[in-house]
């Protein structure tokens, strides 16, 4: 196996552990999880550059790197819904799992029919806004930790104020991304989308010829 192909199964296996410790309150927990975070981030980088730069690139790579994208950004986001310290609501997750879904079909749909969505620079930038939300939250809870444990309550409560409100801004900007990307395919795709749309509602070519076969049969007999 090439080695981005093993960065990228690395990145998956750091996922579990990454949710592990940002499902966990406290100070170990927040550092560790921003530490694999960064490791995964960068694993990310590397996996792309090493394969273009060695002529790597796989479809087995083609595969697994979104996917593991999908399931870091939203195990993170999850675990996020469920801080208390934050104000990150869960309706913006949906919106972010329902594209990744949709994308995902529709990657399907364009394999089925012997294509490739390429990577445009609207689903860069979502990642790139995705992981600055997780990355910005991960530093808020970490130095309210910090500060809380130093005894300085009324500072971690002021900065923590102020982390809550710049992580939500990111987050809502996130959802602008998401969707401006969710678009960006659709309007690139649309005519593989028509084509699959009318191939899913025109009756079956194998249908009609057992029918034609049978009218020949008859009229033979006849």
């Amino acid at each position: 196996m090439s080695l981005p192909n093993q960065l990228t199964l690395f990145r998956l296996g750091l996922i579990p552990f990454l949710v592990l410790f940002m499902s966990l309150s406290g100070l170990l927990w927040q550092v560790l999880a921003l530490l694999v975070l960064t490791v995964a981030v960068l694993t990310d980088i590397w996996d792309g550059r090493i394969a273009r730069r060695r002529k790597q690139v796989s479809d087995f790579g083609k595969l697994i790197d979104p996917i593991a994208d999908k399931i870091m950004v939203c195990g993170a986001f999850i675990c996020l819904v469920n801080r208390s310290e934050l104000f990150f609501p869960a309706w913006p997750v949906v919106i972010i799992a329902g594209r990744e879904f949709l994308i995902s079909g529709l990657r399907a749909v364009a394999s089925a029919h012997g294509r490739i969505i390429p990577a445009y620079f609207a689903g860069k930038l979502k990642i790139t806004v995705q992981n600055t939300v997780i990355f910005s939250a991960l530093i808020t809870l970490i130095i309210y930790y910090y500060m809380r444990g130093a005894g300085k309550q009324a500072a971690a409560e002021a900065f923590l104020d102020f982390g809550r409100r710049f992580v939500f801004v990111a987050l809502m900007l996130a959802v602008v991304v998401t969707v401006m990307s969710l678009w960006v395919h659709m309007r690139e795709n649309l005519g593989l989308l028509i084509s699959a749309m009318r191939a899913a509602t025109s009756p079956a070519s194998g249908d009609a010829t057992p029918s034609s076969a049978r009218r020949e049969d008859g009229s033979r007999h006849q």
